[in-house]
């Protein structure tokens, strides 16, 4: 039975990004700030990144809701462990793409392929967030979504521990 664990703003409660929704910041700005956040609490295995100048990558999966908003978000900064991040866009999921990624963002036009994309990715060190539900319910590691004026995070630590990653916060 898969474990899902219910985060209300506490994973990066001290960082911009967590503030509630509001008309201040949008929704894809709130959430690229997750995105960034989860680059500096979860660890990943040793062996994941092949020199230490290797960047930190995170894909975007299907039609890419956050126009630049993820780009500004992570300009100039590092991810927990200190490396550069990179932004990619994958139009399709497949595995040689994906395998490439520490962290997939599945965007809504892959709610159908879902349980593949999952598939594709769960023994590998991937962090997979999605903004819809059933995510974490269906194999991905995060669904991350606003409800009202709170952003939430369920966490799949099945996966999580499948995926030889290690949430801290």
């Amino acid at each position: 039975m898969k474990r899902g664990i219910h985060l209300i703003l506490a994973l990066v409660s001290m960082l911009p990004a967590s503030r509630p929704a509001s008309a201040q910041m949008d929704e894809y700005s709130i959430k690229a700030g997750y995105l960034y956040n989860f680059s500096k609490y979860v660890q990943w295995p040793e062996g994941t990144f092949l020199t230490p100048a290797t960047p930190f990558v995170i894909c975007i999966v299907g039609e890419d809701p956050f126009g630049g908003r993820l780009d500004q978000a992570i300009a100039g900064k590092t991810s927990g462990d200190a490396r550069p991040l990179e932004v990619r866009r994958l139009k399709r999921a497949d595995a040689s793409g994906l395998h490439a990624c520490q962290m997939a963002f599945l965007s809504k036009s892959e709610m159908q392929r879902t349980a593949a994309i999952v598939d594709l990715v769960k023994s590998f060190p991937i962090f997979t967030v999605a903004d819809f539900a059933p995510f974490a319910e269906i194999g991905g590691i995060a669904d991350l979504r606003i409800e009202g004026t709170k952003v939430k995070v369920d966490l799949n630590m099945n996966a999580a521990n499948r995926a030889n990653l290690k949430i801290s916060g």
